[in-house]
C-alpha cells in the first residue's frame, strides 16, 4: 500500500535471487502466486471489506487495483473480474457524493462501457448492511460481460437515485 514495490517488481526479484540452495525463495514464490503483475494491493478498508464480502460467499476473487482501458488507459479499476469484461468500483460517501464527484463518476462509467465493460459500484453502505445486495450487483455485472452488455449496475445505497436507475451511464 505505501507503493514501495510493485508486483512486477517482486516477480523480478525472484527471478533474479532465485537459486537451489537460497533461504526464502520458496516463501517469496509462493507470494508471488498471489500477486500478479500489473495489479496492487486493496487501497482501503472499504477494498478490504469488499474482498471479505465476496469470499465469505465463496464468490471467486477479483484482481484489485488494475489499469483497464488498452492503448488509451482509461484508468485503474477498483477490481477487475480476470474472467470477463467486468470491473467494480466500491464507492464511499465522502469521495463520491458531491455533484463534481458524481459527474467525474458518471463520465468514467461512460468510458469503461464504451469499451465494453459492465460495471459493479458497490456503495459504502451496502458493504457494511446489505451484503447481499453487494452480491446481486457483483452478479448482475458478471452475467451482462457474458452476454456482452455493458452496463452499470448500483447497490441500493446509491446516493444518487436517478442515475442509480439508468442503466444507460
Amino acid at each position: 500500500r505505501s507503493r514501495l514495490l510493485t508486483w512486477a517488481d517482486l516477480h523480478e526479484s525472484i527471478h533474479g535471487l532465485g537459486r537451489r540452495g537460497r533461504a526464502g525463495t520458496l516463501l517469496m514464490r509462493a507470494i508471488a502466486l498471489e500477486r500478479t503483475p500489473g495489479t496492487s494491493p486493496t487501497e482501503s478498508r472499504l477494498e478490504d471489506r469488499f474482498v471479505a464480502v465476496l469470499r465469505e460467499d465463496g464468490t471467486a476473487p477479483l484482481l484489485p487495483q488494475v489499469v483497464v482501458g488498452g492503448e488509451r488507459p482509461i484508468g485503474r479499476t477498483d477490481f477487475r473480474d480476470p474472467d470477463v469484461s467486468m470491473v467494480a468500483e466500491v464507492n464511499s460517501l465522502t469521495f463520491h457524493s458531491t455533484p463534481s464527484d458524481r459527474e467525474a463518476d458518471r463520465r468514467r462509467y461512460a468510458q469503461l462501457v464504451a469499451a465494453g465493460f459492465a460495471v459493479a459500484v458497490v456503495w459504502e453502505d451496502d458493504l457494511w448492511s446489505n451484503r447481499s445486495d453487494v452480491l446481486r450487483v457483483v452478479a448482475e455485472a458478471k452475467g451482462a460481460a457474458r452476454r456482452g452488455r455493458p452496463e452499470v449496475f448500483h447497490t441500493a445505497s446509491c446516493p444518487w437515485p436517478v442515475d442509480c436507475r439508468d442503466p444507460l451511464w
